[in-house]
């Protein structure tokens, strides 16, 4: 589903959005957002989002570490038990139940005055410790980044 000039949230966001079944909740998602001028400072872009997106975690606990991207360096955000909704990924976050555990993985890089976003949760087989489903989870988000191509003078 697209999703083009959302307003929600007081800036001009445009939503890729993907579920399994073209039904919500989503569990995928682009989201591409040109920055205001006066956030335009990639320092102060990335505080600003940790601090928010801690904020949708709700107590919830966030793991935040740097990346490199192809777009360039940005942030990597990790959330055990984070699930799709309707809302998803820039509203306050839905957790799994016990029986159907998952994993959230975003990442977030400013490039050329614009805040690019993608974010996958997934399910959390059973038995898998958390290092090796973190890595899982880097290892399909570098999949599902390789889908958003930036294009000189775009």
């Amino acid at each position: 589903m697209e999703r083009l000039n959302d307003n929600s949230r007081g800036v001009d966001d445009s939503y890729a959005l993907f579920t399994r079944d073209d039904l919500s909740p989503f569990e995928a998602a682009y989201v591409i957002t040109p920055l205001p001028e006066q956030m335009r400072d990639t320092d102060r872009v990335l505080q600003a989002l940790v601090s928010m997106q801690q904020d949708n975690a709700d107590g919830g606990k966030v793991s935040f570490i740097k990346a490199d991207t192809p777009f360039g360096p940005g942030l990597e955000m990790i959330v055990a038990g984070r699930a799709g909704s309707t809302c998803f990924p820039t509203s306050h976050f839905v957790y799994a139940t016990a029986e159907a555990p998952s994993i959230g993985i975003s990442r977030f890089v400013v490039r050329d005055e614009t805040l690019i976003e993608y974010s996958l949760v997934m399910g959390w087989p059973n038995g898998l410790d958390q290092d090796a489903m973190v890595k899982q989870a880097q290892q399909r988000m570098d999949a599902f980044q390789r889908g958003l191509v930036a294009e000189p003078g775009v």
